[in-house]
């Protein structure tokens, strides 16, 4: 994973994710939906050999951190916990 397919992955995850906050998703569950986005961007990259890794632990690795990382882990883990208590 080098540091522009994890800047476009982390990129890419923002923009899908406030694309979907604007039609009216609850904010407290986008960190979420990041992370569900890294993953599915990562496995399917390594499902169409875009990837850099034979691996797809790793890939789904690499969808994690991309995902916490559009989000922020603290602020995100702060708000879903939020939004199951509400």
């Amino acid at each position: 994973m080098n540091i522009l397919t994890t800047g476009g992955a982390v990129g890419l995850i923002i923009g899908i994710s406030q694309s979907i906050k604007s039609i009216g998703i609850n904010i407290k569950f986008i960190p979420l939906l990041n992370l569900l986005l890294g993953i599915a961007i990562f496995i399917g990259a390594h499902i169409f050999n875009i990837s850099d890794t034979d691996n797809i632990g790793i890939a789904i690795m690499h969808g994690i951190i991309c995902g916490l990382s559009a989000s922020g882990l603290y602020s995100g883990v702060k708000n879903v916990s939020q939004g199951f208590a509400n």
